[in-house]
């Protein structure tokens, strides 16, 4: 609902699923529409669908599949490097829009 509200009236960053993911280089970002491996981004997809919108939602995701074998429990986790990675891509992103925004 909270994307609902501001879809129309700013840019919206999204961070997706870093859990079971190893790899820092595999962190990117692009159009909700465009994600791949990605289970909380094809979530949001079907939600936002239901809602009307298609894209125009920037979402920082990985392009890794998770590791089924990166732990041997139900517990989902992920190397300590690769939420650090989404974090400092958003803080871009955010610049980015911000700058832009001032241009």
């Amino acid at each position: 609902m909270l994307i609902k509200h501001f879809y129309k009236k700013t840019n919206i960053i999204v961070s997706a699923g870093a859990g079971n993911r190893v790899d820092p280089t595999m962190v990117t970002y692009a159009d909700l529409s465009k994600t791949s491996n990605c289970s909380i981004a094809k979530i949001l997809r079907k939600r936002l669908k239901g809602l009307g919108i298609f894209s125009g939602i920037e979402v920082v995701f990985s392009k890794e599949p998770p590791k089924k074998e990166f732990n041997n429990s139900n517990i989902i986790a992920s190397a300590v490097f690769v939420p650090m990675s989404f974090g400092c891509l958003i803080s871009y992103l955010s610049y980015k829009f911000i700058c832009n925004s001032m241009a």
